[in-house]
């Protein structure tokens, strides 16, 4: 497994398959520190959230990977 290191201003969406073909996603947030941006954290759990739960957002990025 690789490590990854975020500096206070980044947050990253992570995204795995599994061998059934599933996505999971999990995010890699910097820490709470005075530093930090909380406007990426958040975007990047707002993009999660609609990979997760948003149906018409999932067929739009599939129809994009399918061009």
């Amino acid at each position: 497994m690789k490590t990854i290191t975020l500096k206070d201003n980044q947050a990253a969406i992570i995204l795995e398959t599994s061998p059934e073909g599933e996505i999971h996603v999990e995010l890699a947030l910097p820490d709470e520190t005075p530093e930090s941006d909380g406007f990426v954290a958040a975007l990047c759990m707002v993009i999660a959230r609609k990979l997760i739960e948003d149906e018409a957002f999932q067929e739009d990025i599939l129809a994009e990977i399918d061009e």
